[in-house]
């Protein structure tokens, strides 16, 4: 009888994992589904990473070869653009930003910029020209984000 009882507890358990388990696949629950990255925050990731490539090439651009040198370059352009293009969509679909978050992203441009500045002083490379120009824009754009906002 005992033993009966504890087959019975074991099938028990055994069916109801098989629906907890079931139940698991049917609902997905990962992080970027609960919390969907706006065209906001892909500008700003693509702007911190910008900063980040920067960073990496104000210490190390001198001991960095030369092909090296040029795809780290050629990246932060693609970036800078991306984060255009992602300002450009937020505010075509109308997507409300709080104007601190846009302050924010434009001191990130900024510190860009300086860095630009530093590096066109050391090195004069065409794509450092592009990056201060798109910078540039991108700074003027969001300065006009935050003047509409108001």
């Amino acid at each position: 009888m005992k033993q009966r009882s504890n087959i019975t507890k074991s099938i028990f358990f055994f069916i109801m994992l098989s629906v907890t388990l079931s139940y698991t696949k049917q609902v997905p629950l990962s992080f970027e589904s609960l919390f969907p990255s706006t065209w906001f925050k892909k500008a700003l990731d693509s702007c911190m990473q910008v900063w980040d490539d920067m960073q990496l090439f104000q210490e190390r651009g001198q001991h960095i070869n030369q092909e090296d040198h040029q795809l780290l370059l050629d990246s932060t352009v693609g970036r800078l653009v991306y984060a255009h293009f992602c300002l450009e969509h937020m505010v075509k679909t109308k997507h409300k930003v709080i104007a601190d978050d846009i302050a924010y992203l434009i001191q990130v441009v900024e510190h860009i910029q300086r860095i630009s500045d530093q590096g066109k002083k050391r090195d004069n490379n065409e794509r450092l020209l592009c990056i201060q120009k798109i910078s540039n824009q991108l700074k003027l754009f969001l300065e006009k984000v935050i003047v509409a906002h108001n």
